[in-house]
This record gives C-alpha cells, structure tokens and sequence, in this order.
C-alpha cells in the first residue's frame, strides 16, 4: 500500500488541527480523508495530504481572523488583478478598457 499510514499520525496535531481518525475513504481526487478537530472545536472530513503538507491549516475559522494589513494586501492584489482584465460584453463580444 502507498502513501502515508495515517494510523500512526492519530492525536498528532497540525497548525490548527489535530487527527482524530482515519476513515478509510477516498475523495475523488484520490486522496485519503481523516476526521480532524480545529483548535475553535469544529471536526471536519479533510484529505490528510493536504493536512499533512501545510496547505489546510484549519478548518476555515482563521479567514475571518485576518490583520487589517493582510485584507488589505489581499484586496488590492484581488484589484490589481481584475484591473488589468479586458471587459467583454456578452451579447456583443464588444470589449473595452477602463
């Protein structure tokens, strides 16, 4: 069997949450799925290589715990980027610069 043995990660905890079963699912992405409890007491289904690999931290309770400045950065960078696409009109495929 590949992968990682999730059984011997069990109490184990990572950023915000800790591993509290293994499932023995697959997700249609093939991944593995644990049940993991955050920090804030919400327990949640998750893939544990993304767990495990740092790219979930929690389980979504931390996006309304973001600094002034990281809102910010992440507004303007959101601005930015649709700033710079060129709008269509769908009825005509006319486009036009702002």
């Amino acid at each position: 069997m590949r992968g990682y043995n999730i059984d011997s990660y069990i109490g184990k905890k990572f950023n915000k949450l800790t591993l509290i079963k293994n499932l023995n699912k697959i997700d249609k992405h093939n991944s593995k799925l644990a049940l993991f409890e955050c920090d804030c007491g919400n327990v949640k289904e998750l893939a544990f290589t993304q767990v495990l690999k740092g790219k979930i931290k929690s389980c979504s309770c931390m996006q309304g715990n973001l600094s002034n400045t990281e809102k910010e950065k992440q507004r303007s960078s959101l601005l930015s980027f649709y700033s710079n696409k060129t709008q269509r009109n769908n009825l005509t495929g006319h486009t036009r610069n702002n």
